[in-house]
């Protein structure tokens, strides 16, 4: 086969499935097991919110020095991967939590109106100030809420009647109370914006609330759950919240309600990230009974993209709720922005740590599971030096001066990134990422169809030709083959005219234990080796194909196996036996 066959791990997902920590041989026989399926390069991710890499094994300073003599004694190369907007990690009720769990003293986590982030980088926890800002203005609600709206999505009756609604209230998410009041109940139809246009809905009004301004969270609750639900409305337009003077406040709505029995501290966050090493921590999970106390009213906030009108309308009558938090996050939950001076040094450090461990190259990749919002595209836009060099004279941000703004700081990262390679004499790979050109054209992935960081203009045609990275990967997200095409072309077509390397990301399946030699995988396969502007193809992810089985073996799914002889009837046939533990 002409291709160069990389892989990427992402440990994180390996020790998901092996559910229990790695000896050293068995890591040998892991890379044992990849040569002999004719990989040349590992990409190994780095997770900055463990410390799994830093602990010492076998003899070596760390885990990652300990892959690089590792990998070279099979004939690997091993780059780094770095993420420089994987700042945080949540998936609710096992890595983001409400406010009355523990807070300890000293332990890395990210506490805004979502709750609590705790599989976090410790950086990004000491330094918040430093993540992606919401443009200028005040999103902070420190008055009373005089009035709640109900919002129905047109002017249809509603069953729902006043007997039927409750409202509670809370300073904390995990926690509601019952607000003790007699509101006036006033049933209207109104005008109401949204997107592709306006429309005339039904409003239930309940006025006269009062509700102190220290309880940053509201909900309405309906007892009418049976039968066919009427009264529906999209996600973020179902309820407004409004001061004494009429006037509309800032909030954030609830998306979902997480069930108390399902919340959890599961394996391997709780013996890798740094929350979970806490003893008091440890303790807390170990009561089963606490947890689920402190979880009765978990909710979830800012965990979709999806504009409004990406997804079908949620029903008060069917969910039993309508909630908000008052006021909007100040930042997005995770990522740092590269133009502050302070960032770009920590991430040098995070690349300069992995090159003294001796690692063959860097690739970059610009991804991560924490920019997510509702209002994603307004952040990136509040940081001091975008408003310096953005703001015009009638006080609104020039959206396209911040985008380059931005965009400036990521290549200027990169060109210093780019000079510490060449002085450590190590290789430099950055992924383009389709969504830089396209959206992923799928709307119910609304969640996964962004790039990586908003109001961010990702300068790929620079990385190429004033950076000079060694090579490029090309990361697609679902599109039409036309798009896509004109994607890969685009890339290609500047790195070969700058002779840049240029390898082409495919998936290799959804589980180990899936069929991996599926048609899509035969067709990215055979589209990247027939393109001569192509040099190497990348399975994301060994987890996806392979797992360390209890006794030690590392086994390879045998579709994958079978695919890979297609192409190379020798793969998988160097049978390597793991050397003994170093």
């Amino acid at each position: 086969m002409r291709l160069d066959l990389h892989t990427t791990i992402d440990f994180y997902d390996d020790l998901l499935y092996a559910e229990r920590f790695f000896e050293p041989h068995e890591y040998d026989a892991m890379f044992a097991r990849l040569a002999s399926l004719g990989m040349k390069r590992v990409n190994w991710i780095i997770h900055t919110w463990w410390g799994l890499d830093q602990q010492p094994i076998a003899g070596h300073p760390d885990l990652l020095s300990f892959l690089v003599e590792t990998a070279h004694s099979h004939g690997l190369e091993l780059y780094a991967c770095i993420k420089p907007y994987e700042c945080g990690f949540s998936v609710p009720g096992r890595s983001y939590f409400p406010h009355t769990l523990p807070q300890p003293d000293g332990v890395p986590f990210i506490n805004d109106l979502r709750g609590l982030t705790v599989l976090c980088d410790p950086f990004t926890a000491a330094h918040p100030h430093l993540r992606y800002k919401r443009k200028p203005g005040d999103w902070t609600v420190d008055r009373e809420v005089a009035r709640i709206d109900l919002i129905k999505l047109g002017v249809d009756p509603t069953r729902v009647r006043p007997e039927h609604l409750s409202i509670h209230v809370g300073e904390e998410n995990g926690r509601l109370e019952p607000f003790d009041c007699r509101p006036q109940f006033v049933e209207t139809i109104e005008w109401r914006d949204g997107f592709p246009s306006g429309q005339e809905c039904r409003v239930l009004s309940l006025r006269g609330l009062n509700i102190p301004s220290r309880y940053r969270y509201v909900f309405v609750r309906c007892s009418l759950t049976g039968g066919d639900p009427d009264f529906g409305n999209t996600p973020l337009r179902l309820m407004e919240i409004y001061d004494s003077e009429g006037g509309l406040l800032p909030s954030t709505p609830a998306e979902e309600r997480i069930d108390p029995s399902k919340v959890g501290w599961p394996w391997p966050e709780n013996t890798t990230a740094y929350y979970g090493l806490n003893p008091d921590v440890q303790a807390f999970f170990a009561d089963r009974e606490k947890v689920e106390a402190a979880c009765q009213d978990l909710y979830v906030y800012d965990r979709r993209t999806a504009e409004p009108f990406a997804e079908g309308p949620k029903y008060l009558d069917e969910r039993g709720f309508a909630g908000v938090a008052c006021g909007k996050n100040e930042y997005l939950q995770g990522p740092l922005n590269l133009v502050y001076p302070e960032v770009q040094e920590y991430w040098l450090g995070v690349a300069e740590a992995s090159l003294a461990a001796g690692v063959d190259g860097i690739n970059i990749r610009f991804a991560g599971h924490s920019a997510k919002a509702h209002e994603r595209d307004e952040y990136g836009l509040g940081e001091p030096q975008v408003v310096a060099g953005a703001m015009m004279e009638n006080g609104r941000i020039d959206r396209q001066k911040a985008h380059q703004i931005n965009g400036d700081a990521v290549t200027q990262w990169l060109a210093r990134l780019r000079t510490l390679t060449w002085d450590r004499r190590a290789k430099m790979a950055v992924h383009i990422h389709s969504s830089y050109m396209y959206r992923d054209e799928r709307t119910w992935r609304a969640s996964h169809n962004t790039p990586p960081a908003p109001n961010t203009e990702f300068q790929w045609k620079r990385w190429i030709d004033e950076v000079h990275v060694d090579e490029v990967t090309l990361k697609i997200q679902n599109l039409s083959r036309a798009r896509h095409d004109h994607f890969v072309d685009s890339v290609c077509n500047a790195a070969a005219a700058a002779d840049v390397k240029v390898t082409y990301v495919g998936g290799a399946s959804t589980a180990p234990e899936a069929n991996c030699g599926q048609p899509s995988m035969h067709r990215r396969m055979a589209y990247a080796d027939a393109d001569p502007r192509i040099n190497a193809f990348d399975f994301y992810e060994v987890a996806f194909y392979a797992r360390l089985l209890q006794d030690g073996v590392f086994e390879v799914n045998p579709s994958f196996v079978e695919f890979l002889r297609k192409y190379n009837p020798r793969a998988g046939q160097r049978e390597l036996e793991p050397s003994a533990e170093k």
